[in-house]
């Protein structure tokens, strides 16, 4: 059943506007606390401030669990310097130049500050970029910048924003939680909402190496990840076999795989593509590495970390039918779960039935002596 609906799409609208970037993640959590108030459901929270929303509706045997993260790439606040506001990037950013305008979040307002210098250093174990604004110096030393791009815009079927990485994962989640408060349905599942992502994986990797993770629920993640010749924009919503680092589990890849491929034969509107996303890595690759049952999907991404074609930062953009399919694709995951059988076993068992077809056939074969063949 295809149950994403136009309504859906606001709260894509809604939170892609939201500011956010690596360690600042505040306005992001605000949001879904209060979604998940509205929708008679409660939101924890784990030492790290990675938050987690549990729907369990009994009888349900078998859980599962999504994730997407809440950050994107963005300058976060260092301190003063010569009477100027220091900010380092963090993530894959869009190096700004001298002259540059950004949006900065700080003192529980927004400033427009000017870039007077940009450095790079280099640091132990990576590159560093930071700037020296002027315009604005903040009471408290804390706060963030993001590139003063459009926060939402529609144009036909193109939605277009300053973070749609990964702030459409954190949105689908939430249409989920929507669909799973209104049709209550008989299941046991996990949404996990990452922090710092942009930087190494790190709010995943606190929830792994900690264990705030149920160790034996598959996990499917959820991204927008840089459009390829093989996933493009307008065709669906990606199951994503695998990404620059590597294939993830085969059992989590096959079920869902298994489940976009029957739900495009009962729904001539759905769509979705399969392919290595190797455009970078994702929170899979990670949870993997840990010992985690997991796979992903993703919507095709244009302007990939506000990389635009004219070399400056530019909004990132995906297809809105394509984010829709990812919601009807993670409902109708949520349908199957339940009869979600291991993808070794099923195999194993078919190729030994045609092993029992065919055994009979099988024998020592006669060599003959008269053979005509040559040596080297």
């Amino acid at each position: 059943m295809l149950i994403a609906q136009e309504k859906h799409l606001k709260i894509l609208e809604e939170v892609i506007s939201l500011p956010t970037a690596p360690f600042q993640e505040q306005k992001v959590v605000e949001y879904i606390h209060t979604f998940a108030k509205n929708h008679g459901l409660a939101v924890t929270q784990d030492p790290y401030g990675n938050q987690c929303l549990e729907y369990k509706h009994e009888p349900a045997a078998k859980a599962l669990g999504f994730l997407a993260h809440m950050d994107h790439p963005g300058f976060v606040i260092e301190g003063i310097e010569q009477s100027y506001l220091k900010l380092r990037g963090l993530g894959g950013i869009v190096i700004p130049e001298k002259g540059d305008k950004l949006r900065l979040f700080a003192d529980g307002k927004e400033t427009l500050v000017t870039v007077v210098e940009v450095r790079q250093e280099q640091l132990q174990n990576s590159k560093a970029t930071y700037l020296l604004t002027e315009g604005y110096l903040p009471e408290k030393i804390e706060g963030f910048a993001m590139y003063t791009l459009d926060p939402y815009r529609l144009e036909g079927n193109i939605v277009h924003s300053r973070a749609i990485d990964d702030l459409a994962g954190c949105a689908a989640l939430l249409a989920l939680m929507c669909i799973l408060s209104e049709q209550k349905p008989k299941a046991h599942i996990y949404l996990f909402f990452s922090r710092a992502e942009e930087t190494g994986f790190i709010g995943t990797c606190a929830m792994a190496l900690n264990h705030t993770l149920p160790a034996d629920v598959p996990i499917i993640t959820l991204e927008a990840s840089k459009e390829i010749p093989n996933a493009i924009q307008g065709s669906g919503v990606v199951v994503r076999l695998g990404d620059k680092s590597g294939m993830f589990d085969g059992e989590t890849t096959s079920f869902l795989l298994n489940t976009a491929s029957s739900l495009a034969a009962q729904e001539t509107q759905f769509r979705y593509q399969k392919a290595i996303l190797d455009g970078g890595t994702c929170e899979s690759s990670v949870l993997y590495a840990f010992g985690y049952q997991t796979t992903g999907m993703a919507v095709p991404l244009g302007n990939y970390h506000n990389n635009g074609s004219s070399g400056k930062a530019e909004c990132e953009y995906i297809h809105k039918e394509d984010w829709l399919n990812m919601v009807n694709l993670l409902w109708e995951t949520v349908m199957q779960n339940e009869k979600r059988t291991s993808w070794k076993e099923t195999k194993k068992e078919g190729f030994a039935l045609r092993y029992q077809e065919h055994s009979h056939r099988l024998a020592s074969l006669p060599i003959s002596d008269k053979s005509k063949a040559k040596s080297c």
